[in-house]
C-alpha cells in the first residue's frame, strides 16, 4: 500500500477522487433536497469535523517536515565530522593521512551514488560497512606505531566513531516514513470532508463554486506536499547532497 501512495498514479488518482467526492456531496444535496424542495439546517458539528480534519493535516505535515529536517542536520553533521576528520589526518604521518583522505574519498562517493540514485539504503549501508572494514584493518595495524602522532591519532579515532554513529541514524532514517494508517486516515478523511464541502455548497441560496475550488487546490498541494516531505527518495523535496559534493571536490585536489 506504501508504495502505491507513493506512486505517480497515486497523483493522478487522488485529485480525481477528490473532484468526484464534492461531486457526489454536490448532487446528493440537489437530488434529495434541492428537487424535493426540502429544506436543510446545519446540526453544528460541521466546523467541528473539517476542524477535525485541519488537525490531521496539521500533524502530519509536521511530522513529515521534521523528519525531512532531521535528514538534512544528519547531512550537515556528516559534512562537518568529514571536514574535521580531513583536518586532523593532515596532522598524520603521510601514509596514514593519504588512506585517511583514500577513505573520506569513498565514503563520500557512496552518499553521491545514493543520491544519484545509483544504490538503495541497504546498498549504502553495504557499501560504507565494506569501507570501514578496511579503514578499521589498516587503523588495527598502525595502532602501536611509534611514529603516530598520539593526540592526532586518538582525535582521528573519535572523528572516525562519531562520523559512523550520525552515518547510520541518516542511512536508516531515509525508511522512516508517516505510519502507514495515518497516511490513510488523512487519505480518506480529506475525501469524506470533500463530500461534506460538495454538500454543503450546493443549495440555492448559499450555492458556491469557488469555494470547492479552493478546498480542492489547497488540499490536492498540501497532500502532494506531504508525500514529497515523507519520502526522500521520489517527488521534488530531498534533501541536499552539495555539502558533501564541495567536500569531494576539495579531497580530490588533494588526491591529485
Amino acid at each position: 500500500m506504501q508504495s502505491f501512495i507513493d506512486s505517480d498514479f497515486f497523483s493522478v488518482l487522488y485529485p480525481f477522487v477528490l473532484i468526484l467526492t464534492v461531486i457526489i456531496g454536490y448532487y446528493t444535496a440537489e437530488i434529495f433536497y434541492n428537487r424535493k424542495n426540502k429544506q436543510w439546517h446545519p446540526s453544528g458539528v460541521e466546523s467541528a469535523v473539517i476542524g477535525f480534519f485541519a488537525l490531521i493535516i496539521a500533524f502530519t505535515f509536521s511530522s513529515s517536515n521534521s523528519e525531512f529536517r532531521n535528514r538534512i542536520n544528519h547531512i550537515h553533521e556528516e559534512s562537518d565530522l568529514i571536514a574535521q576528520t580531513y583536518r586532523t589526518s593532515l596532522q598524520l604521518d603521510s601514509p596514514t593521512k593519504d588512506e585517511t583522505i583514500k577513505y573520506l574519498s569513498a565514503f563520500i562517493d557512496a552518499h553521491l551514488a545514493f543520491n544519484h540514485y545509483k544504490s538503495s539504503e541497504e546498498g549504502l549501508v553495504n557499501t560504507v560497512n565494506n569501507i570501514n572494514e578496511s579503514f578499521q584493518n589498516y587503523l588495527a595495524q598502525q595502532k602501536d606505531s611509534a611514529s603516530q602522532k598520539q593526540d592526532a591519532y586518538k582525535k582521528l579515532l573519535q572523528n572516525y566513531d562519531q562520523l559512523n554513529s550520525v552515518f547510520y541514524r541518516n542511512a536508516y532514517s531515509f525508511k522512516e516514513r508517516t505510519p502507514l494508517t495515518i497516511m490513510l486516515l488523512l487519505i480518506v478523511s480529506s475525501w469524506m470532508i470533500g463530500v461534506l464541502v460538495g454538500f454543503m455548497s450546493a443549495f440555492y441560496l448559499s450555492r458556491h463554486f469557488l469555494v470547492p475550488a479552493i478546498f480542492i487546490l489547497l488540499v490536492t498541494f498540501t497532500m502532494h506536499t506531504i508525500r514529497d516531505l515523507d519520502n526522500p527518495r521520489k517527488g521534488s523535496i530531498k534533501p541536499s547532497f552539495e555539502n558533501l559534493e564541495t567536500l569531494k571536490l576539495t579531497i580530490n585536489k588533494i588526491l591529485k
